[in-house]
């Protein structure tokens, strides 16, 4: 016995009256793309203290970051560049383009620094020590790139810094696909009992790839306040990931025109009607699938 149809994604997405009574397998194929507006999702789901960046002030003006790092067992005395820092929670990493007295310029992300100065008061100066980085060196003399490790002596510079509240909300995609905290799921149902469930195909979002979509968010806001937090800055993250990052929950891309299947056993009787649809209490967004197939079939 087999049935197929389209509805409505705010129905049903297939239904099927039983006309043989026994035990059957039931199997259910549904082809589907997503329907949903962007979800808004508040930062603390993500960070509950907000995210604060902290931008050095007068991006690429002579002297504006003054220090030396050390790259590769090689000390380079800094007088010029960008840095942002992300701080989390007792937690921080950053991203950087710094260029030294011989005119190299070293690019690369960082974490856990140690930050001295209130980076709260706006141009006020800051020191940062330590910290693990993870970049390249581009030679001056030839262009030659070299992947680098090292960590930060101490760089000093002004500041302008902006804080992100919990309460921001946010919209996160991937390639245009729907990015949630939980996998939606999708049920099995006779005559409105839940037989069987199964979680909408996904893929959980890597960690570095999250960051950045996150920062990509501020990106525009953050450039108001004499920053460097800019798109091409961000990209260093995907370059060269930060050694360490903060704990994140899991996130997941839900795939949109994809295909679930469902199936179990049971015992049906004449008139039994079997359905398919979300499950709403585990779909808090009201994602929506709209069918482009669907079959029930019993064996």
């Amino acid at each position: 016995m087999r049935y197929s149809d389209t509805l409505k994604c705010n129905k049903n997405l297939i239904e099927l009256k039983v006309k043989e009574p026994g035990y059957h397998d039931i199997e259910s194929k549904i082809s589907y793309h997503l329907n949903c507006g962007m979800p808004k999702i508040p930062v603390s789901q993500l960070f509950p203290q907000g995210i604060t960046i902290i931008n050095s002030a007068f991006a690429l003006i002579i002297n504006n970051i003054i220090g030396s790092v050390q790259i590769n067992n090689i000390d380079h005395p800094i007088f010029e560049g960008i840095i942002s820092i992300i701080v989390i929670g007792n937690f921080n990493f950053g991203i950087f383009n710094l260029q030294d007295t011989s005119n190299n310029v070293i690019v690369g992300t960082f974490s856990n620094t140690t930050i001295s100065g209130d980076y709260f008061v706006y141009f006020n100066l800051i020191t940062i020590k330590g910290g693990l980085i993870n970049g390249c060196v581009i030679n001056s003399s030839n262009s030659q790139m070299t992947n680098s490790i090292g960590f930060i002596d101490s760089l000093t510079f002004r500041v302008a810094t902006i804080t992100i509240e919990p309460s921001t909300l946010i919209t996160l995609t991937y390639n245009g696909q729907i990015v949630l905290p939980y996998k939606p799921q999708i049920g099995l149902f006779k005559n409105d009992k839940l037989i069987f469930k199964t979680e909408l195909p996904s893929l959980k979002i890597n960690n570095i790839q999250l960051i950045y979509i996150i920062l990509s968010q501020f990106s525009d806001l953050a450039n108001l306040v004499y920053t460097g937090l800019s798109s091409k800055l961000q990209n260093l993250i995907l370059m060269f990931p930060p050694p360490f990052l903060p704990e994140i929950p899991d996130f997941y891309i839900i795939l949109d025109n994809s295909e679930v299947i469902l199936g179990t056993k049971d015992k049906l009787n004449r008139s039994d009607i079997l359905s398919v649809k979300l499950l709403d209490n585990c779909n808090p967004f009201k994602i929506n699938l709209i069918c482009k197939g669907s079959n029930i079939e019993l064996k």
